[in-house]
């Protein structure tokens, strides 16, 4: 989309994967971040990492190919890993410097390794929970977790 441009106001970009509920937004999995983050809305932009297409602007969170697609990606698929993490690194190029601030949040394994491999080619870019006690979806609810990220934005 040639006319997109993240909000100039936003100081943090915020990176979450994408739910299997559409539209991410309303999902468990994004609800249990963003109601934390409540307070600190206008401070960041969200982008979700979809398995299949990559970053997914918050702008674009409803548009059909993204409401409607089934796909969760996985560390056996390599090449699948590799073209997310080019994607967001592509997008981090363009989008990235007008941020102070880039974090992930994310407690499942495909999806970290893409975007820590993102963040590493890009060259900044911090990913919570620091260090999980286990790369699966009940860490993700963990409140302590969560409180790891919520700090960065109080900090």
């Amino acid at each position: 989309h040639n006319d997109y441009q993240p909000p100039s106001d936003a100081d943090i970009l915020l990176i979450l994967p994408c739910s299997q509920e559409k539209p991410y937004s309303e999902s468990r999995t994004h609800q249990a971040v963003l109601s934390r983050l409540e307070d600190y809305r206008e401070r960041y932009y969200k982008v979700s990492i979809s398995g299949l297409y990559g970053p997914v602007p918050k702008d674009f969170e409803e548009a059909d190919p993204v409401m409607s697609y089934e796909y969760v990606l996985t560390t056996a698929d390599d090449d699948q890993v590799e073209l997310v993490a080019n994607r967001l690194a592509q997008y981090l190029d363009e989008y990235g410097g007008q941020f102070d601030q880039i974090i992930a949040y994310t407690t499942n394994k495909a999806y970290r390794r893409a975007i820590e491999t993102a963040f590493d080619r890009y060259g900044r870019g911090e990913i919570f929970p620091s260090d999980p006690r286990a790369l699966q979806l009940t860490e993700h609810f963990r409140s302590e977790n969560i409180d790891e990220l919520v700090d960065r934005f109080i900090g």
